[in-house]
């Protein structure tokens, strides 16, 4: 998996019955959270072992063995474990057909929101006991002591009768039949593209170059992949760098795909990006460094350069020790005389400049 797309509805909701098998029916209880800015990681334990749930929004939600992880900790993430360590998960579920699971304890639940903004939302009996985020939106409260509400989700379920609705809406005539279909239904774009792909129809075209049978013939099929899914008769496959899930009508018609694990191939991912962001970090501080010792190197030449030159200074006066005495002798005279004119041409005759501390040799004498 080479990049990560950001996960659909049907991703996440394929990922909770993931975590349903894996967590609720191994009695899975909350062992520790981590709230590691733009990370959340939930440990748990089960009856097979520890496991942690990664959640990284809009592209990382997935289920791992456990790993050590170090962090401070957070007010939220205080606010969660006062609530449900070591509670019992009772379910796991995806909210609203949307891009959002509900994990419930026996005494709260906690939201996750794997949406471009991202939340986690603890609530108990209805209401909002804490929020990872608290952004605010115009068509939602989201504050402590609010009943908690998902966003509004306006498109209607993925139907036989909805799809052909949709596809045709006059409004959507002039529209490409992908458009069409995603902003009347709550069907992904990514799912409608590779369910067109596998069957050698182009999503691009628009909806007034569709004929009735065939607008029935994609309803039927996009009704029939989400019912598979649903029903958890499909895959996830990594086809062409990519990782998605496939029902068997999209697998007789690809080829070259295996079947692999969601939750590993976005664990791979991860960790790469992670490992990535380590190395970024790392030539990061390898540049301060680099230029902190070049600012090093800088000052000790002009250090060096200035002993250089308070040493020949000084090997001047050693050699000419006698004539020294004599000048400086010349110079209190002359000073005393306040003759401004005299002094000057003294000065210039012997190359010295006057400063605050008496005189100083411009340049030594050769």
């Amino acid at each position: 998996m080479e990049s990560q797309r950001e996960l659909t509805n049907l991703d996440i909701l394929w990922i909770a019955k993931d975590m349903e098998r894996e967590l609720v029916q191994n009695q899975a209880r909350l062992d520790q959270f981590y709230d590691l800015g733009e990370r959340i990681i939930i440990k748990f334990k089960t009856k097979i072992g520890k496991k942690d749930v990664v959640f990284f929004p809009p592209e990382y939600l997935f289920l791992r063995e456990s790993e050590k992880t170090e962090a401070e900790n957070t007010p939220f993430a205080s606010s969660v474990k006062n609530l449900l360590l070591n509670r019992l998960l009772k379910s796991v579920k995806q909210l609203n057909n949307d891009r959002i699971i509900e994990l419930e304890f026996d005494s709260a639940s906690l939201i996750l929101e794997c949406t471009k903004k991202g939340n986690v939302i603890l609530i108990s009996e209805g209401k909002i006991k804490n929020l990872k985020s608290r952004i605010a939106e115009r068509d939602r409260a989201l504050e402590i002591g609010a009943v908690y509400a998902p966003p509004k989700n306006e498109k209607k379920g993925v139907k036989f009768e909805t799809i052909l609705e949709a596809l045709n809406d006059k409004e959507m005539q002039n529209e490409k039949i992908v458009v069409a279909i995603t902003k009347r239904v709550s069907f992904p774009a990514f799912y409608v593209n590779k369910i067109f792909e596998s069957e050698g129809l182009d999503p691009k075209k628009k909806v007034s170059e569709l004929k009735d049978d065939k607008r029935k013939e994609i309803a039927k099929r996009i009704d029939g992949f989400y019912k598979d899914v649903t029903e958890s008769n499909a895959k996830p496959i990594s086809y062409q760098n990519e990782v998605f899930l496939a029902d068997e009508q999209m697998l007789r018609r690809l080829s070259g795909w295996k079947e692999t694990s969601m939750s590993n191939e976005l664990l791979q991912s991860y960790t790469k990006k992670e490992n990535l962001a380590k190395e970024k970090e790392k030539g990061k501080r390898m540049e301060k460094l680099l230029d902190r010792l070049k600012h090093q190197e800088e000052r000790m030449k002009n250090l060096e350069s200035q002993i250089e030159e308070e040493k020949r200074k000084g090997e001047w006066i050693i050699q000419h020790g006698h004539e020294v005495t004599k000048i400086i002798e010349q110079y209190k005279e002359i000073r005393k005389k306040g003759n401004k004119q005299e002094m000057e041409e003294f000065l210039k005759k012997n190359n010295l400049e006057l400063t605050k501390d008496g005189i100083k040799i411009k340049t030594a004498k050769q």
